[in-house]
């Protein structure tokens, strides 16, 4: 398995494991906060990535 794939397992499984903690397992919610905190660290690392970027690249 790639590092990527593996690290983002190793991500979905710990939201798992604290909705579970916290009583939301296997529940409809569950799904949804998981996408959306997965979704939001996308977004905050693709932002990041960006303005790393451009920081470096200075016109």
């Amino acid at each position: 398995m790639s590092d990527i794939k593996e690290k983002t397992l190793r991500l979905i499984d710990g939201l798992k494991a604290t909705c579970q903690s916290y009583g939301m397992g296997n529940d409809g919610n569950e799904y949804k906060i998981i996408t959306q905190v997965f979704l939001y660290k996308f977004r905050c690392s693709i932002l990041d990535q960006l303005t790393t970027n451009s920081l470096r690249f200075k016109w």
